[in-house]
């Protein structure tokens, strides 16, 4: 199921159409035919009756579709976004938001990437002030394989953090709420809890910056004992809140 070739997904931005297919692995279209759960065993059940168009919850209509381009790439939330889906994502389920993390939160390593890009040239002239002339230590080719690895680091390391913050994302749909959690490139974490399941949303804004900058956690505790599932550090955390709150009061078990 992994595709390695997503992790490229931002190259395809030199494609001359433009188009951005900003997603992490774990997403793809659904087939038509893998769409519908299967019937239930008791058949003299009456069926669950489906959640209400999207159009009578509040605050819904006035989204316009989002439609991906090269800001996307650094951009936190996107309301309803166009040619956007997910594995097991029923027929008549649409993604109503799609939520980073703040971009704020990346402030410390992109500052620390400029200052490690920015650090060799004033290096050479310490070396030389202790006695270690970086240029007579080691022959040109050899200083210059120094000098690529280091900024091979130097992007490794910067990679790593954007990976990192681009695909832990959390979704809103019509039906479920979803947080995927990725680390170190190679492993991901999917918890998810349908609308109607939902018992409480709360959020949390702690400290001057998460004020500032309008940005928290939310919280969404299930109906059973399960374990809680946390939007981290995202943005507009009320406004997800109440748009979550609105979701599940509007479902038939709740009118």
């Amino acid at each position: 199921m992994y595709n390695i070739r997503n992790q490229f997904y931002f190259l395809k931005f030199l494609k001359p159409t433009f188009r951005i297919f900003l997603m992490p692995d774990i997403f793809k279209k659904p087939s038509p035919t893998s769409s519908a759960l299967p019937p239930a065993a008791n058949t003299t059940q009456p069926p669950i009756k489906p959640p209400p168009p999207l159009n009578k919850v509040a605050g819904l209509a006035a989204m316009p579709p989002h439609h991906f381009r090269l800001s996307s790439f650094f951009k936190s939330m996107f309301e309803k976004p166009d040619g956007v889906s997910f594995i097991n994502q029923e027929a008549d389920e649409s993604i109503i938001l799609l939520l980073h993390a703040s971009f704020f939160t990346n402030a410390l390593w992109i500052l620390f990437t400029i200052v490690l890009i920015f650090l060799p040239p004033f290096l050479f002239p310490f070396f030389s002030s202790i006695g270690l002339d970086l240029p007579t230590v080691f022959t040109p080719g050899a200083l210059s394989i120094v000098i690529l690895s280091y900024y091979l680091f130097v992007f490794g390391y910067a990679y790593v953090n954007y990976i990192s913050w681009f695909y832990n994302v959390s979704i809103v749909s019509n039906l479920h709420v979803l947080d995927i959690d990725f680390a170190n490139m190679s492993y991901k974490k999917v918890s998810t809890v349908t609308i109607t399941e939902i018992a409480d949303v709360s959020y949390t804004q702690a400290g001057f910056f998460q004020t500032f900058f309008d940005f928290g956690t939310v919280k969404i505790d299930p109906q059973e004992q399960n374990n809680s599932i946390f939007f981290e550090n995202i943005p507009k955390p009320s406004y997800v809140t109440d748009l979550i709150l609105d979701l599940k009061e509007g479902t038939p078990d709740n009118a």
